[in-house]
This record gives structure tokens, sequence and C-alpha cells, in this order.
């Protein structure tokens, strides 16, 4: 399991795993950043369905899934729309967008 991911500048990526002797990095050409949209609060309802259709057109998102997750240690499953992007830069911005 990695404990660290470095995004440099040239575009590739490093993720680093701890060893018995320090640690090493291995290169990944296809990691994709992913964020998640959902409610912050459990009781309000949102339509996951057009963000969804929103951001699947978007040229910068590689991916997006509907998914069920925990938002936190004393919540249930939930619906979020999982957004994968093709640059760690596109984040941020499209995250915003929501």
């Amino acid at each position: 399991m990695p404990f660290t991911i470095d995004f440099l500048d040239d575009g590739r990526v490093l993720e680093w795993e701890a060893t018995n002797d320090g640690a090493t990095a291995t290169e990944h050409d296809d990691y994709t950043p992913r964020f998640y949209v959902a409610s912050r609060d459990p009781d309000t309802d949102i339509d996951l369905t057009q963000l969804h259709s929103l951001y699947e057109r978007h040229p910068d998102v590689v991916a997006t899934e509907i998914v069920s997750r925990r938002p936190g240690f004393r919540r249930d499953g939930e619906s979020a729309l999982a957004v994968d992007v093709d640059h760690v830069d596109r984040v941020t911005p499209l995250a915003r967008q929501a």
C-alpha cells in the first residue's frame, strides 16, 4: 500500500511504498486522480444523475460512476458520484463545478 504519491511536473506519477530497506517508487502511466461528489448533509437528497451527465461529457474527465461511500465514521453508506480526471491539476477546478 502506498504511503504517498508524487505528481511530477513532466506528468509522471510516482507511487511510494515502504520497504524493509527504506522506500521504493513505482512509476504509473495509467493513474487517474479521483474525487467524489455527494451531499454534505445525509438528510439532503441531490440529483447525482444530472451531475453524472455533466461530468461524463467534460473533456478532462476519464470516467464517472455512482458508488456507495461512507463519508464519515458515524454515517452509513451513501450514494456519491466518483469522478476520475486525466491530471491532478484538474481535480480542484472540476470539483468546484459541482
